[in-house]
Protein backbone atom coordinates (compact mmCIF):
# COMPACT_ATOMS: atom_id res chain seq x y z
CA UNK A 1 0.00 0.00 0.00
CA UNK A 2 0.92 3.58 -0.81
CA UNK A 3 1.92 5.83 2.19
CA UNK A 4 -0.73 8.99 2.79
CA UNK A 5 1.23 10.40 5.16
CA UNK A 6 5.41 10.79 5.31
CA UNK A 7 6.94 12.19 8.54
CA UNK A 8 11.01 12.13 8.69
CA UNK A 9 12.70 13.37 11.19
CA UNK A 10 10.03 16.30 12.24
CA UNK A 11 10.31 17.97 15.09
CA UNK A 12 7.95 20.79 16.29
CA UNK A 13 8.45 23.55 19.25
CA UNK A 14 6.54 26.88 20.08
CA UNK A 15 8.82 29.99 19.90
CA UNK A 16 12.10 29.39 22.00
CA UNK A 17 11.10 26.95 24.51
CA UNK A 18 11.77 22.80 24.25
CA UNK A 19 10.70 20.77 21.42
CA UNK A 20 6.97 19.53 21.91
CA UNK A 21 7.28 16.74 19.61
CA UNK A 22 10.28 15.11 18.03
CA UNK A 23 11.89 12.86 15.89
CA UNK A 24 8.83 11.36 14.56
CA UNK A 25 9.69 9.12 11.77
CA UNK A 26 6.55 7.28 10.30
CA UNK A 27 4.16 5.97 7.35
CA UNK A 28 0.66 6.15 6.76
CA UNK A 29 -0.60 3.74 4.27
CA UNK A 30 -3.51 5.15 2.07
CA UNK A 31 -6.54 3.56 3.39
CA UNK A 32 -5.52 2.82 6.95
CA UNK A 33 -7.17 2.98 9.99
CA UNK A 34 -4.69 4.74 13.22
CA UNK A 35 -5.46 5.31 16.61
CA UNK A 36 -3.30 8.04 17.74
CA UNK A 37 -2.75 7.05 21.87
CA UNK A 38 -1.03 8.60 24.33
CA UNK A 39 -1.30 10.31 28.39
CA UNK A 40 -2.29 13.67 28.30
CA UNK A 41 -0.05 16.14 27.30
CA UNK A 42 2.40 13.93 25.33
CA UNK A 43 1.67 15.76 22.19
CA UNK A 44 -1.44 14.04 20.48
CA UNK A 45 -3.05 17.56 19.50
CA UNK A 46 0.34 18.82 18.09
CA UNK A 47 0.95 15.85 15.89
CA UNK A 48 -2.52 16.15 14.63
CA UNK A 49 -2.31 19.80 13.64
CA UNK A 50 0.67 19.19 11.61
CA UNK A 51 -1.33 15.94 10.23
CA UNK A 52 -4.14 18.83 8.74
CA UNK A 53 -1.72 21.74 7.87
CA UNK A 54 -2.37 23.38 11.01
CA UNK A 55 1.03 23.92 11.97
CA UNK A 56 4.59 23.50 10.18
CA UNK A 57 7.57 21.32 11.49
CA UNK A 58 10.38 23.37 13.00
CA UNK A 59 12.54 20.49 11.16
CA UNK A 60 12.37 17.66 9.41
CA UNK A 61 9.98 16.88 6.44
CA UNK A 62 6.56 15.79 6.32
CA UNK A 63 5.05 14.70 2.92
CA UNK A 64 0.86 14.46 2.45
CA UNK A 65 -0.53 12.76 -0.86
CA UNK A 66 2.94 11.79 -2.53
CA UNK A 67 3.91 15.93 -2.04
CA UNK A 68 6.29 17.40 0.27
CA UNK A 69 4.79 20.10 2.18
CA UNK A 70 7.75 21.45 4.19
CA UNK A 71 8.55 24.61 2.39
CA UNK A 72 5.08 24.89 0.29
CA UNK A 73 4.48 28.32 -0.29
CA UNK A 74 1.42 29.11 2.04
CA UNK A 75 -0.89 30.20 -0.79
CA UNK A 76 -0.35 26.06 -1.86
CA UNK A 77 -1.95 24.51 1.29
CA UNK A 78 -5.67 25.62 0.74
CA UNK A 79 -6.18 22.87 -1.72
CA UNK A 80 -4.53 20.11 0.10
CA UNK A 81 -6.62 21.25 3.48
CA UNK A 82 -9.90 20.79 1.35
CA UNK A 83 -8.56 17.13 0.77
CA UNK A 84 -8.33 16.73 4.95
CA UNK A 85 -11.35 16.17 7.19
CA UNK A 86 -11.09 17.50 10.51
CA UNK A 87 -12.93 16.82 14.01
CA UNK A 88 -12.21 18.57 16.70
CA UNK A 89 -12.87 17.65 20.75
CA UNK A 90 -14.65 19.94 21.69
CA UNK A 91 -17.57 20.60 18.97
CA UNK A 92 -20.67 20.51 20.07
CA UNK A 93 -23.02 17.71 18.82
CA UNK A 94 -26.58 18.24 17.70
CA UNK A 95 -28.55 14.73 19.35
CA UNK A 96 -31.36 15.10 16.79
CA UNK A 97 -29.14 15.38 13.97
CA UNK A 98 -27.08 12.14 12.40
CA UNK A 99 -22.98 11.94 13.01
CA UNK A 100 -22.14 12.98 9.43
CA UNK A 101 -25.62 16.09 9.38
CA UNK A 102 -23.14 16.88 12.72
CA UNK A 103 -19.47 16.91 11.22
CA UNK A 104 -21.59 18.76 7.91
CA UNK A 105 -23.13 21.13 10.02
CA UNK A 106 -20.43 24.40 9.91
CA UNK A 107 -19.68 23.61 6.37
CA UNK A 108 -23.18 23.80 5.16
CA UNK A 109 -23.62 27.29 7.37
CA UNK A 110 -20.03 28.07 5.86
CA UNK A 111 -21.91 27.81 2.75
CA UNK A 112 -20.36 24.40 1.34
CA UNK A 113 -22.75 23.04 -1.22
CA UNK A 114 -24.44 19.79 -0.76
CA UNK A 115 -22.51 18.12 -3.21
CA UNK A 116 -19.25 19.13 -2.16
CA UNK A 117 -20.08 17.50 0.71
CA UNK A 118 -21.29 14.69 -0.32
CA UNK A 119 -17.36 13.97 -1.29
CA UNK A 120 -15.22 11.97 1.24
CA UNK A 121 -12.05 13.39 2.29
CA UNK A 122 -8.78 11.38 1.73
CA UNK A 123 -7.90 11.73 4.86
CA UNK A 124 -9.55 12.26 8.14
CA UNK A 125 -8.15 13.28 11.72
CA UNK A 126 -10.07 13.57 14.77
CA UNK A 127 -9.04 14.87 18.16
CA UNK A 128 -10.62 13.01 21.10
CA UNK A 129 -14.27 13.09 18.85
CA UNK A 130 -15.78 10.94 21.86
CA UNK A 131 -14.93 12.95 24.99
CA UNK A 132 -17.89 14.87 25.58
CA UNK A 133 -20.44 12.80 24.19
CA UNK A 134 -22.40 9.93 25.20
CA UNK A 135 -21.88 6.36 24.91
CA UNK A 136 -24.21 5.86 22.19
CA UNK A 137 -23.24 9.13 20.35
CA UNK A 138 -19.81 7.37 20.14
CA UNK A 139 -20.62 4.27 18.63
CA UNK A 140 -22.12 6.64 16.01
CA UNK A 141 -19.41 8.43 15.25
CA UNK A 142 -17.15 5.71 15.19
CA UNK A 143 -19.79 4.12 12.89
CA UNK A 144 -19.27 7.31 10.63
CA UNK A 145 -15.54 6.90 10.24
CA UNK A 146 -15.54 3.28 9.98
CA UNK A 147 -17.82 3.31 6.58
CA UNK A 148 -15.46 6.33 5.78
CA UNK A 149 -12.74 3.63 5.81
CA UNK A 150 -14.21 1.16 3.80
CA UNK A 151 -14.69 3.76 1.06
CA UNK A 152 -11.10 4.69 1.33
CA UNK A 153 -10.14 6.92 3.53
CA UNK A 154 -7.06 6.93 5.91
CA UNK A 155 -8.94 7.84 9.57
CA UNK A 156 -6.71 8.95 12.87
CA UNK A 157 -8.14 9.34 15.78
CA UNK A 158 -6.56 10.52 18.90
CA UNK A 159 -8.41 9.15 22.14
CA UNK A 160 -8.14 8.21 25.86
CA UNK A 161 -11.30 5.83 24.80
CA UNK A 162 -10.48 2.23 25.23
CA UNK A 163 -13.73 0.47 24.02
CA UNK A 164 -13.46 2.80 20.54
CA UNK A 165 -10.27 0.77 20.05
CA UNK A 166 -11.44 -2.74 20.96
CA UNK A 167 -14.07 -1.94 18.54
CA UNK A 168 -12.02 -1.25 15.59
CA UNK A 169 -10.59 -4.90 14.50
CA UNK A 170 -7.83 -4.39 12.13
CA UNK A 171 -6.95 -0.84 13.33
CA UNK A 172 -3.27 0.28 13.62
CA UNK A 173 -1.98 1.75 17.54
CA UNK A 174 -0.04 4.52 17.55
CA UNK A 175 1.31 5.93 20.89
CA UNK A 176 2.97 9.10 21.75
CA UNK A 177 5.15 9.37 24.48
CA UNK A 178 7.15 12.70 25.47
CA UNK A 179 6.60 13.98 22.24
CA UNK A 180 8.13 10.70 20.35
CA UNK A 181 6.30 7.99 18.46
CA UNK A 182 7.09 4.95 20.22
CA UNK A 183 6.48 1.89 17.14
CA UNK A 184 8.24 -1.48 18.81
CA UNK A 185 7.11 -3.35 15.93
CA UNK A 186 8.21 -1.44 12.88
CA UNK A 187 4.07 -1.05 11.76
CA UNK A 188 4.71 2.67 10.94
CA UNK A 189 7.74 2.83 8.89
CA UNK A 190 6.39 0.11 6.56
CA UNK A 191 2.82 -0.48 6.95
CA UNK A 192 1.29 -4.09 5.96
CA UNK A 193 -1.00 -4.08 3.29
CA UNK A 194 -4.61 -4.53 4.73
CA UNK A 195 -3.30 -2.89 7.91
CA UNK A 196 -2.14 -4.92 11.45
CA UNK A 197 -4.73 -6.01 14.52
CA UNK A 198 -4.37 -3.73 17.56
CA UNK A 199 -2.50 -5.75 20.05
Amino acid sequence: MSAIVEFDSVGLRYGTGAEVLRDLDFRLAKGGFYFLTGPSGAGKTSLLQLLYLARRPTRGRIQLFGQDLTDAPRDFLPDFRRRIGVVFQDFRLIRHLSAFDNVALPLRIAGTSEAELESQPELLVADEPTGNVDAEMAIRLLHLFTALNRLGTTIVVATHDISLIARTPGAQLIRIEKGTVSDPTGLLKNPPAGGARVP
